[in-house]
């Protein structure tokens, strides 16, 4: 049986699928499963053994030039098609790739129904929607949508399938030792996600006080990202300015506008800091779930103002235990 995954972006939200595949395989190995996803995050996709073909498709870009979608909307339908889908599943939920998957011309178009949705109206493209509450954490209500489609009982485990022997190494870790750096993950697409960059300064400083040894690494994917690591790098003779990124395997998260409890990171050593969790009555607006923060930022804030609680003292914490 040939399955056709529509689930574009973002990162978070790529990642957070591959439990799904990797339990949906071990339930129902016949599947072959080919993918939709942004150019961005082509890569991860193929950390996963259980996919096979991945196409792209520019979501982001399109957002903001309408015309993109429509120009190259076409041109990945005529790809898809080649193939003739048994099933396409629109794991994404929204109105452009609810169409991208109706367009595809399978069998069966399946996907969330209208309460489960963040788009109620791409449910109306559909052969068959399922209806997964909004209260699970995003990889188990992905877990319980393919366990839907293929009635199976879905499990508690979580596996994300990936093939360590697949990730590539950045040419800046060639000449480290393994044991002996930490990565400072500081990029983010929403403006609220942002931890305060004097915060990220003075973590670094505090870091190579306790930790001489260690390797300070900083990552960057966009333009933004490479100014933010630039300066960050100036800190301390320990940072230095990463090219890519790469699977981490022991975490601290740090969460203000989200809540971990629905789309924070799973796993083994995974150290969740939340401002809810912290002091939920010091920002009652926290997890706003908002790209944009309510509060108007001044010159001498750090910002947004709801990362006040998650200090560099409290991270460094936690670093040490």
């Amino acid at each position: 049986m040939r399955v056709l995954i529509i689930k574009l972006s973002s990162m978070g939200d790529v990642l957070h699928t591959l439990p799904a595949i990797t339990e949906c395989l071990a339930q129902v190995p016949q599947l072959q499963i080919d993918w939709v996803v942004e150019p961005a995050f082509k890569d991860i996709l193929k950390w996963h053994p259980g996919v096979r073909h991945v196409y792209t498709f520019p979501l982001r870009a399109a957002r903001k030039k309408p015309k993109l979608f429509f120009t190259e909307l076409p041109k990945i339908i005529k790809e898809i098609r080649q193939q003739r889908y048994d099933l396409v599943i629109d794991a994404q939920g929204l109105i452009k790739s609810a169409v991208l998957a109706k367009l595809a011309k399978s069998q069966k178009v399946v996907g969330l129904d209208k309460a489960s949705c963040r788009e109620p109206m791409a449910s109306k493209l559909y052969d068959q929607s399922h209806n997964i509450s909004w209260s699970l954490h995003a990889v188990m209500r992905l877990k319980h949508l393919f366990s839907a489609i293929f009635a199976y009982p879905v499990s508690s485990e979580i596996n994300y399938g990936i093939e360590s022997s697949k990730l590539i190494k950045p040419d800046g870790l060639l000449n480290l030792d393994e044991k002996k750096y930490i990565i400072l993950l500081h990029g983010t697409t929403w403006e609220t996600k942002h931890w305060p960059e004097t915060y990220w300064q003075t973590l670094i400083e505090l870091i190579s006080v306790k930790y001489p040894h260690l390797n300070i690494l900083l990552p960057w994917g966009s333009a933004d990202e490479f100014a933010r690591a630039t300066r960050l790098a100036k800190t301390s003779a320990q940072a230095q300015v990463l090219p890519k990124l790469r699977i981490i395997k022991q975490t601290i998260n740090l969460y203000g506008p989200t809540d971990p409890s629905r789309t924070g990171t799973r796993g083994l050593n995974q150290v969740h800091l939340a401002v809810n969790q912290l002091n939920a009555k010091a920002y009652s607006c926290a997890p706003c779930l908002k790209r944009h923060c309510v509060y108007v930022k001044t010159d001498n804030q750090n910002f947004p103002p709801c990362y006040q609680i998650i200090h560099p003292d409290l991270v460094m914490e936690r670093l040490s235990v």
